[in-house]
């Protein structure tokens, strides 16, 4: 599971959750519009980031348990 957030003036906003890397990808090209550069995932938090120009979108790995 992967959430889709984007970090713009200090607020962070989950657009969605994906079950791969790829759905979450396309939904940032077709559905919002925006093509991005994504960068490598993170070697230590696998966070895969992209600048939007007024802010910063992320692609993060998730947890299925809904408490954490």
């Amino acid at each position: 599971m992967f959430l889709l957030v984007i970090y713009s003036y200090g607020e962070r906003t989950v657009k969605g959750v994906f079950p791969s890397v790829h759905m979450a990808k396309k939904f940032v090209l077709t559905k919002m519009r925006r093509e991005v550069e994504w960068s490598e995932p993170n070697a230590d938090t696998g966070v895969i980031s992209a600048d939007l120009g007024d802010g910063d979108i992320n692609i993060e790995p998730g947890s299925l348990n809904p408490k954490k």
